[in-house]
């Protein structure tokens, strides 16, 4: 995503120039995250985020594993496990491994939040 969302913003600026460039910015992401509507933005990376949600509470960093490769070379099919602690958290499958690295560590850091909240009974 952040790899498409630099393109748009660079065909934006060669295309319409700095000022154009600058209000796109401007309304996509500052405008957003200043008026609190940001909260996606911090997350976006979810491997970056889980990293700091375990940073946080001094706890040791998660190991991504590739599970398996299937298909065409062309079309690959990745699947990744995220382990903490000699535990696997989360399995997700993506086009590729950093697809499939991101839905997994969102899935552990959701298992990971769950764990940490107190229960209320």
């Amino acid at each position: 995503m952040a790899d498409a969302y630099e393109a748009v913003l660079a065909a934006i600026y060669l295309d319409a120039g700095l000022a154009a460039a600058a209000s796109f910015l401007r309304r996509t992401v500052l405008d957003p995250a200043l008026s609190g509507h940001g909260e996606g933005l911090e997350r976006a990376d979810h491997k970056s985020a889980l990293q700091e949600w375990l940073q946080q509470r001094a706890r040791s960093p998660v190991e991504y594993r590739i599970r398996s490769e299937s298909g065409p070379e062309h079309q690959k099919v990745f699947e990744v496990e995220v382990w903490h602690g000699g535990e696997r958290l989360s399995v997700s499958t993506g086009r590729s491994k950093k697809e499939a690295e991101q839905q997994a560590a969102s899935a552990a850091l959701v298992i990971l939040e769950s764990r940490d909240t107190p229960s209320l009974s």
